[in-house]
């Protein structure tokens, strides 16, 4: 593999590459990589696109260190971690990774709306993405706290010459207006991820809410004109995001997840890590449907006792459980939003565990439904907010012009709160 050119797309808050374009043999290949330091593991994919579909070159996900709840507290361990996850992926594609897209839990991320008007000083009038890069950045410069760091902007309008316009790159005018929804968060909680990737000699090229990816991996047709709540239940953390016509407007979380499941468990029967999580995947189904009443398994617990343990039982356990994360997530969304909830997306690991749309449509209601990612080589929910922070770094311009200008001067106002 010879590494031959880089080919630049500037994206609205920062001018940063995104495609690696890589030379094999004399084919130009478009290959993405997408991380995401999660709770207790790496989410590491590559995908390649190819006459505009996207194929998975690799998936995995690494257990790691020094993450927890969606925040790095200890760095070294993170690198370890992120070495071995790198490491496994050379093995398996001989592929080097130093550009990647990083994926983030938006923990106390704040949204503002931003504009600028700004006469065109190219030479040529023509628009390009550095020129509107810079102008949203001395935008939002003006109104964020100096502790807080931006991390994503979603365009909302572009006017060139007051004449409204869907893209205006490429465009010639004398003066561009630009309106956006912006979002920020502390530096502190940002800073950690660049130095870990620093350390590496990875760049960073771009970054995305795990929330947005959800997103993008997951909506249906009409999810991007209408109001909905996207819920992503990883195994310490539940991320909880309020959408507006396809744009991320409210977040918050919960520090609870999957893993609670494992405590109840372990709590009621003293087994072993590898037998608590065999019971939860496998052996149990949340499904009403699923004959359990006479099913049972033996098992030894910590203390070397062996007891028979029956399916109805442990389906008891974890359906309370989960029952009880989704009511905390409805009352978290409900005091997020007083608008009339269109759809409900619920993805993340918890979702995988069998029959788990039942209880979800139970607690949330009709309005609700589980992820389902269908991309071969990542077929799991564990997976759907790196695949889509790849989708929606492709089509970061096509929620421009959905909001409205009352739709906007809510969230400037926290309305939605």
């Amino acid at each position: 593999i010879i590494l031959d050119k880089v080919y630049t797309l500037s994206f609205l808050f920062l001018n940063l590459t995104i495609y690696s374009i890589i030379i094999l043999r004399d084919t130009m290949r478009r290959l993405f990589t997408s991380i995401e330091l999660s709770s207790n593991y790496i989410k590491l994919i590559i995908l390649e696109k190819i006459q505009n579909k996207f194929y998975c070159l690799y998936s995995d996900v690494t257990d790691a260190s020094g993450i927890s709840k969606g925040l790095i507290i200890d760095s070294s361990e993170v690198i370890s971690s992120l070495k071995k996850a790198l490491k496994k992926a050379y093995d398996k594609t001989n592929l080097k990774i130093d550009k990647v897209i990083l994926t983030i839990s938006p923990i106390d991320a704040n949204f503002m709306v931003v504009s600028s008007t700004t006469y065109v000083d190219n030479i040529d009038g023509i628009v390009n993405q550095n020129f509107i890069d810079k102008s949203l950045n001395s935008a939002v410069d003006s109104k964020k706290d100096l502790k807080d760091e931006l991390v994503m902007t979603s365009p909302v309008t572009f006017k060139l010459d007051d004449n409204q316009v869907l893209d205006p790159v490429g465009m010639t005018g004398n003066k561009l207006y630009v309106k956006a929804v912006a979002s920020t968060m502390a530096k502190k909680n940002l800073y950690p991820y660049f130095n870990v990737f620093n350390t590496l000699n990875i760049d960073v090229l771009d970054i995305c809410y795990s929330l947005v990816g959800d997103f993008e991996a997951n909506k249906s047709k009409n999810d991007k004109l209408e109001h909905g709540v996207v819920i992503n239940i990883e195994e310490d953390i539940v991320n909880i995001g309020i959408f507006n016509k396809g744009i991320l407007i409210k977040t918050d979380y919960l520090k609870i997840g999957s893993s609670a499941i494992d405590k109840d468990i372990k709590y009621i029967y003293d087994l072993k890590e590898e037998d608590i999580k065999y019971l939860k995947e496998n052996f149990a189904s949340l499904s009403s449907r699923a004959n359990y009443k006479y099913d049972t398994i033996e098992l030894n617990t910590s203390n070397g006792n062996l007891i028979k343990i029956k399916e109805s039982d442990v389906v008891k356990i974890i359906t309370s459980r989960v029952t009880n994360i989704l009511d905390l997530v409805k009352n978290k969304f409900k005091n997020l939003t007083n608008k009339e909830i269109n759809y409900i997306i619920v993805t993340g690991e918890l979702t995988e565990l069998n029959g788990c749309s039942q209880v979800v449509e139970k607690v949330l209601g009709p309005k609700s439904k589980i992820g389902n990612i269908k991309l071969i080589g990542a077929r799991n929910n564990i997976y759907s907010s790196v695949i889509g922070s790849i989708y929606y770094l492709e089509n970061k311009y096509k929620n421009i012009g959905m909001l409205n200008s009352l739709e906007i001067e809510k969230i400037n106002s926290k309305e939605y709160e």
